[in-house]
């Protein structure tokens, strides 16, 4: 609910911001904000009923209910596991980074030699 609340908040805002630009030169600024806090109003209404209506259905609500039992389920892994898993993680992708770097200048390098780049990685 808050996440869709985020979006009807921050949508209506912006129509409500940009909708005068939108808007013929012949209509005033405060006729024009009056139109554009109409039809934010009138967005956020819709939007919220539509919302209302998805998050009430039936077959969304046993989904959410079987997902909590589910994850009531779940065997979590250990902090200390967690910890090791994410340095194996961040170790393999540094060294993934650094050759890929190598390979990177040796490639340049090598069209430079054969002139399909005029220059190598070093500017030379």
């Amino acid at each position: 609910m808050i996440g869709v609340a985020l979006v009807v908040g921050f949508t209506a805002l912006n129509l409500f911001h940009y909708m005068p630009t939108f808007l013929p030169e012949s209509v005033n600024s405060r006729t024009g904000r009056t139109i554009a806090l109409g039809v934010a109003v009138g967005f956020a209404l819709v939007y919220t009923f539509i919302a209302w209506k998805l998050m009430n259905k039936p077959t969304n609500v046993d989904f959410l209910i079987a997902t909590d039992s589910e994850m009531k389920k779940v065997n979590w892994t250990s902090r200390k596991d967690l910890i090791g898993s994410t340095k194996v993680v961040c170790i393999f992708m540094g060294l993934m980074a650094v050759f890929l770097f190598v390979c990177d200048i040796l490639f340049s390098e090598l069209f430079k030699l054969i002139h399909v780049l005029k220059f190598g990685y070093f500017g030379s």
